[in-house]
């Protein structure tokens, strides 16, 4: 349980639904949320160290870990590991979602670029004058 609660933990955040679901007129209509969509890491304090990641094959896994498998069907993603969790996705951008527990509580959370691994470990850059 503490597995998958921790992948969800790092999408919802506890604030407000209503001020967040107002948000998202406009822009967000233009945006189709599918498996392509939500496929990438996703943090919810930008930290992409501490990001969930989705992959393409319905897998995910969490900085902590903790994987499981996920699906979406409409704008409702289901989450699985050792219990399961269904959230509401709601795009602002291509970049940040809203996502909306069943309790109401809303958070928001933002994808990481590709090449944001937080990893500082390999040597800098070449760098040509």
């Amino acid at each position: 349980m503490k597995l998958i609660v921790r992948a969800a933990a790092v999408l919802l955040l506890a604030l407000p639904a209503a001020p967040m679901l107002a948000q998202t007129s406009g822009k967000a209509a233009a945006i189709q949320v599918d498996e392509t969509f939500l496929v990438g890491r996703w943090t919810d304090d930008g930290d992409c160290s501490d990001a969930v990641e989705f992959d393409a094959d319905g897998t995910f896994i969490a900085s902590n870990g903790g994987s499981g498998d996920w699906s979406l069907r409409g704008n409702a993603l289901t989450i699985s590991g050792s219990a399961t969790m269904t959230m509401r996705i709601l795009p602002v951008d291509h970049d940040t979602i809203l996502v909306v527990g069943t309790d109401g509580a809303a958070g928001r959370s933002t994808r990481c670029a590709l090449d944001d691994d937080d990893d500082d470990s390999g040597p800098p850059p070449l760098r040509i004058a």
